[in-house]
């Protein structure tokens, strides 16, 4: 009788190391994905910083800092911003994407308009500082959401001029 007792026991013990090691085995599997799906996160923020906010920072910072308004740079340096935008709309945030459509409406009137009005430059320095408020903002969560340095405030948080 004691021999049949004891194989009953090992039996049991077994089966609950087998549910322990498969409990074990799902938990690394799950630690692993989370892990993998956080460097995933990590990649596309920095790919995002890397090719659109940190340029238009560059730029934002040598050229406009001493200027609110897009329209006193030169043709070459407008278009040099909005070669950077274009090139990478798709990582903007929705509504900034959105804001650059409308942005980019005003740009291509004010170049096609063969007088340059004041009304139409206006709207184009308005809508410019809009969007590069929204495109600041979004740059400030996203250095925060990969624990980097967030520039000065007073770089990134300017009053919209007034339309």
């Amino acid at each position: 009788p004691f021999p049949s007792i004891l194989r009953g026991g090992v039996t049991m013990f077994s089966d609950i190391v087998a549910i322990i090691a498969m409990f074990g085995t799902f938990f690394v599997v799950y630690l692993n994905y989370k892990k993998d799906m956080a460097m995933f996160k990590l990649d596309i923020r920095m790919e995002r910083l890397n090719k659109l906010y940190v340029p238009f920072y560059r730029i934002y910072c040598t050229k406009m800092l001493l200027t609110r308004k897009l329209t006193d740079l030169s043709i070459e340096e407008i278009k040099e911003i909005f070669d950077i935008l274009n090139n990478n709309l798709h990582y903007l945030e929705t509504i900034t994407q959105d804001c650059y459509c409308n942005v980019y409406r005003v740009y291509a009137t004010w170049i096609d308009s063969s007088s340059s009005s004041v009304e139409s430059e206006n709207q184009l320095n308005y809508s410019f500082s809009l969007l590069s408020n929204l495109i600041l903002l979004d740059y400030r969560k996203l250095l925060r959401k990969c624990r980097l340095p967030e520039p000065l405030p007073q770089l990134t948080s300017r009053k919209p001029l007034q339309k």
